[in-house]
């Protein structure tokens, strides 16, 4: 299968980069309301980063197939962090 970068890629991760800016915003949002203890900007940046990562590489199969969940985890360890903290 022959992935083409600007035709099957790039709109998939345009979509995707704008859900996580989204939740990015919606995040710092929360952080600058709630306050929460142990959930910082950085973090966030971090973890939206992370994100974007992810949807780029998963088209290139030398990819490992531990890449996703090993970088994904501690996106979801901050989320629970400044869920938690309530």
């Amino acid at each position: 299968m022959q992935i083409l970068i600007f035709q099957d890629v790039k709109p998939y991760a345009d979509e995707w980069h704008a859900a996580i800016d989204e939740w990015k915003d919606a995040s710092l949002m929360f952080i600058r309301n709630e306050r929460p203890k142990y959930v910082h900007k950085l973090q966030i940046d971090n973890a939206a980063e992370g994100m974007g990562q992810v949807f780029v590489q998963s088209f290139y199969k030398d990819t490992s197939k531990t890449f996703c969940p090993d970088d994904t985890s501690g996106s979801v360890h901050d989320t629970d962090l400044a869920y938690s903290d309530r």
